[in-house]
């Protein structure tokens, strides 16, 4: 279960870099990153987007041969679900409603397969 998170409009920046820094120094390796959108009319709050995000993921996991999502300890196991990180801006009224996504690319993956995959998946 996601938790919400009040950030203060004026630290926003600081937040979101050091967001980036745990991701991006993270022991999971994470090397590719995707914006996923929705149609306007199909998602109007931030509970919805959540409920696609979900299927997403666990549809993700699935393709990959992961089992599904779960509670994990602070260090990510690569054994048990893919590594994925979601993060969801807008409010569908001001700002469109999407998520960036950080995962782990499959090394025996190219990317225009898993480029294909994302997308079907999505």
């Amino acid at each position: 279960m996601s938790q919400k998170i009040y950030i203060n409009p004026f630290n926003r920046r600081a937040l979101q870099q050091a967001v980036i820094d745990e991701i991006t120094q993270s022991s999971a390796n994470f090397n590719y990153a995707v914006t996923l959108t929705f149609p306007a009319k199909l998602v109007k709050t931030r509970e919805e987007a959540q409920q696609y995000c979900t299927e997403f993921r666990d549809n993700y996991n699935a393709v990959f041969k992961y089992k599904s999502n779960h509670h994990r300890a602070a260090k990510h196991n690569k054994t048990l679900s893919a590594p994925f990180v979601a993060m969801i801006e807008g409010d569908g009224k001001n700002v469109h409603i999407h998520y960036h996504i950080a995962m782990h690319k499959p090394d025996n993956v190219s990317h225009e397969r898993y480029s294909t995959i994302i997308n079907l998946l999505w």
